[in-house]
């Protein structure tokens, strides 16, 4: 709100808006100019590695992705600004992949495939999601969902030290909300999030014969669009991820602020600083 008075009244030629559609809307409507950049899906991770979790059944897991009603949480929390996701990468990345089709929300399918995983009345679990993440209507949204289904998630905030701890070692019993952060080449991204031995998502299963192509792909001169959708393919076929929404990252910027660039590159926080000119 101090921001935002400072930025209103002169004191300041541009604000982030820390990805809040409403205040954009709401800015927007005042005369204001928005700049908007898409950044990397928020996503549900499974402890598939866990031979003993129910999230190791790969039915389980397209289950819990079907009984999600992505479209209904972007319409409601979204304000315009996000976009439902159905796979690891966005539009913006050479690796997303238009032919794969999406688990489309289908609370019939997700009943099926939870019976034949042999959960027909549901379990129990954890959502775990750390203190970045904003927007907790949306984590119990999804709680509310899979509850249709049969799971039942007790859904957890921990600070940020306790959620460091929990994010960076092996996770049981548990989905952790988090976040995917883009870079301009996505074999960069894969590595980060799905490299081999595990740095990150240490619970989260690597889909056979991934670490391979990952390899490969990353000593190729130029990022190789065939490769990236190949490893792309292989994520979305194992869900060893299940996307939710793109947000975005939200400014305002006063009408004279001119070239400054903020929202033309599909990813990161990128502006042009020595483009920029006061009309």
């Amino acid at each position: 709100m101090t921001r935002v008075a400072q930025f209103k009244s002169g004191g300041a030629d541009v604000v982030n808006l820390n990805s809040n559609g409403r205040l954009a809307n709401e800015l927007k409507a005042a005369g204001y100019n928005i700049s908007l950049q898409y950044g990397g899906p928020q996503v549900l991770l499974p402890d598939s590695t866990n031979a003993d979790s129910p999230w190791s059944n790969l039915k389980v897991r397209q289950a819990a992705e079907y009984a999600i009603d992505k479209e209904s949480i972007v319409s409601a929390f979204g304000f315009g600004y996000w976009k439902s996701a159905y796979q690891f990468s966005t539009p913006a990345s050479k690796a997303y992949d238009p032919a794969i089709p999406g688990r489309r929300y289908d609370v019939a399918k997700a009943k099926q495939l939870l019976a034949e995983a042999g959960f027909p009345s549901g379990f129990k679990t954890t959502i775990i999601a750390g203190p970045l993440f904003l927007f907790r209507d949306t984590i119990i949204a999804i709680q509310s969902q899979l509850a249709v289904i049969g799971i039942q998630a007790e859904v957890q905030f921990p600070d940020m030290a306790k959620w460091s701890e929990i994010s960076n070692n092996p996770w049981k019993g548990a989905v952790l909300y988090s976040n995917i952060n883009e870079w301009g080449n996505a074999n960069n991204t894969f590595n980060y999030f799905m490299g081999t031995p595990a740095a990150r998502w240490k619970s989260v299963i690597r889909p056979e014969g991934f670490a391979e192509m990952l390899n490969t792909s990353a000593t190729t001169r130029e990022p190789d669009p065939v490769m990236l959708k190949k490893m792309e393919n292989l994520i979305y076929d194992n869900a060893a991820c299940i996307p939710i929404y793109s947000g975005s990252l939200l400014w305002a910027f006063d009408k004279k602020v001119q070239d400054h660039g903020a929202g033309t590159r599909g990813q990161g926080n990128w502006y042009e600083p020595q483009n920029i000119w006061f009309k």
